[in-house]
């Protein structure tokens, strides 16, 4: 049997029956139909002239610059590529705006490219974007969640976890007062953080009405803005915030320092690392890390073996293992020490 065939009617979702009597000018077939299978083939025979007969992958990203240049973004995109090329595969980068994708868009995307298969990256709610992606005929692997209610393709970290660890961080730092600050935009992964780190708390002993939970309608700067404003207008402050995303976090600090807060001596800030502007060695804040690198190249790894295997139906969930890293910048630490704030100094302060 004639592979482009098969490969085209695994493309379109046809038998290979009917893509047959079509590529035969046989059978009575829609004029959308039969122009949808001619150019797969069109595509499938110039990567076949050209030498390049592999998987080639679509890999949706949002086309948000502040997306884009984040250490979450940038270093599991460098894995997934990594591992598509170890694997003998390729990729073609699809950046997405906000307007929705239609099955059209979808359909014209796989023929264009002639796609085997898609890695989406989940944020905030890009899956309500890319919905039309699952009626396709082609495997998709969404990096992100982990829904206990989602029947897909899959690969996630313990969000929960990484919350809880930030809390248990701040907890022995002596602290006993606390903020966090997220976006509540929709995204499972920030509301689970969120979760974490305040039912750890709890198991510590702190009061849920004690704990400052900010939720704020951006992920954007703006977010970090409305943070701060809300955070200057309380009679009694956090002494500790953990910022469920890092965008917030940039904005946030800029704002109180600006307004006279010194930190880490005033305000300890701990903040997911997944923005390449906190990682300065300059910024007095604590970070906490993803398992970007996995999570990219355990998706890259699952979609190609779907792919290989025909395996489009069916439900794969795979949770890459979570062991969040904290980093205190140099920053962060001269000024604890400079201003003699000794974790004694924070219990005290508590008693």
């Amino acid at each position: 049997m004639n592979i482009t065939v098969r490969r085209i009617a695994d493309h379109t979702g046809l038998s290979i029956a009917t893509v047959s009597r079509i590529l035969n000018g046989k059978g009575a077939h829609s004029p959308r139909t039969i122009a949808r299978v001619r150019r797969v083939a069109d595509s499938l025979s110039r990567r076949k002239s050209a030498g390049t007969e592999c998987e080639n992958i679509g890999i949706v990203l949002l086309a948000y610059p502040h997306f884009l240049c984040e250490i979450y973004t940038s270093a599991m995109l460098s894995a997934i590529l990594e591992t598509l090329t170890a694997k003998g595969a390729v990729a073609q980068i699809i950046p997405l705006g906000a307007s929705p994708l239609t099955l059209e868009d979808a359909e014209r995307l796989v023929d264009r490219f002639g796609l085997s298969g898609f890695l989406v990256q989940e944020l905030g709610r890009l899956d309500q974007v890319t919905g039309p992606l699952d009626k396709l005929p082609v495997p998709v692997v969404r990096i992100g969640s982990g829904r206990q209610n989602d029947h897909r393709h899959v690969v996630y970290c313990d969000h929960r976890r990484i919350g809880a660890d930030a809390a248990a961080y701040l907890w022995n730092l002596g602290f006993r007062c606390f903020g966090v600050v997220y976006a509540d935009t929709g995204d499972y992964g920030q509301e689970q953080r969120q979760i974490g780190f305040t039912e750890q708390l709890i198991r510590f002993g702190s009061l849920r009405e004690d704990i400052w939970l900010e939720p704020v309608p951006h992920v954007t700067l703006e977010g970090g803005i409305t943070a701060s404003t809300d955070f200057m207008k309380l009679e009694k402050r956090p002494q500790a915030l953990f910022f469920a995303q890092s965008g917030l976090a940039r904005m946030f600090l800029s704002q109180v320092r600006r307004s006279g807060i010194a930190i880490p001596r005033e305000l300890f800030i701990l903040s997911t690392e997944d923005c390449s502007e906190l990682t300065d060695a300059e910024l007095p804040i604590a970070t906490i890390s993803f398992p970007t690198r996995e999570l990219g190249s355990t998706a890259a790894a699952m979609l190609i073996d779907l792919i290989r295997n025909n395996a489009k139906s069916g439900i794969q969930k795979q949770r890459v293992a979570c062991d969040p890293q904290i980093h205190v910048g140099p920053a962060c630490l001269m000024s604890l020490q400079s201003d003699a704030l000794s974790l004694t100094h924070h219990k005290e302060k508590n008693e």
